[in-house]
């Protein structure tokens, strides 16, 4: 994974032969997808790149923690818990290194990291099974197109909506141009009908569809605290760290 930086590379020769095959088997940009609104998609981040990063961290990712289905997995490890910083920082490091429309080029470095995030899912869903026994049994598939897709909004619609609610300029095709971009993303993480990969039908297609689906998926899923620790404890986490990064000066004006 460390060597894995562009969709370009190639992978060490000693490589499993399982890992070549995926890797070669898992496709790149799905058909008709448009590289000229994945730039311009990338170009609008960029203008709000510092104010995105804030909204992700304070906004985008702690409204996920509501639902239990999200984070009892996020919780299997315990990092966000005890490293809380480096850890979403990692997650930041997701945010802009694909909110960028060159990403998308044969030597950006979308195309690989979803193929890489697939591999991990996959682990994931093996470790579910003896971290949480239970688990499919409360929630079914763990890391399944829905909690996914939820989580890409997290990306994509929350943070558009973020930058919206702090007063920033976001003219509206510039708007739907970032979220195209993730929404493509999203269909290299495998988010499609089972052999279609072109077939864009399991992502919302505009924002105001991605509003729609986010807010059944919140109906559905989310619970009161009572019924989520795990929740509790990743927003309790996630808050002190955000309470530490604030200078002392700011704290000490109220900030």
């Amino acid at each position: 994974f460390r060597v894995l930086q562009g969709n370009d590379t190639p992978l060490p020769p000693d490589a499993p032969e399982a890992l070549h095959a995926f890797m070669r088997d898992a496709g790149g940009l799905p058909a008709g997808a448009d590289r000229a609104r994945l730039h311009r998609g990338g170009e609008a981040f960029l203008r709000n790149a510092l104010p995105s990063v804030v909204v992700l961290l304070a906004s985008s990712l702690p409204r996920g923690y509501a639902a239990p289905c999200l984070t009892e997995i996020l919780s299997i490890s315990g990092d966000l818990e005890r490293h809380p910083y480096e850890r979403l920082m990692g997650v930041v490091q997701l945010l802009v290194n694909v909110s960028d429309g060159h990403a998308f080029d044969d030597h950006g470095r979308a195309i690989v990291t979803a193929k890489k995030l697939r591999l991990l899912h996959a682990g994931i869903r093996v470790l579910t099974d003896t971290y949480r026994p239970d688990f499919r049994a409360r929630f079914q598939v763990p890391v399944n197109h829905e909690d996914m897709l939820a989580t890409i909004m997290a990306f994509s619609y929350l943070l558009v909506d973020g930058i919206r609610r702090l007063g920033l300029p976001l003219a509206d095709d510039e708007a739907e141009d970032l979220y195209y971009l993730w929404r493509i993303f999203a269909q290299l993480m495998g988010i499609h009908p089972e052999g279609r990969p072109d077939d864009a039908s399991f992502v919302p297609a505009t924002l105001a569809e991605a509003a729609e689906f986010y807010a059944a998926y919140v109906r559905r899923n989310n619970t009161m605290p009572d019924r989520n620790p795990a929740g509790v404890a990743l927003t309790t986490s996630n808050l002190r760290m955000m309470t530490r990064l604030l200078p002392p000066v700011a704290r000490m004006v109220g900030l």
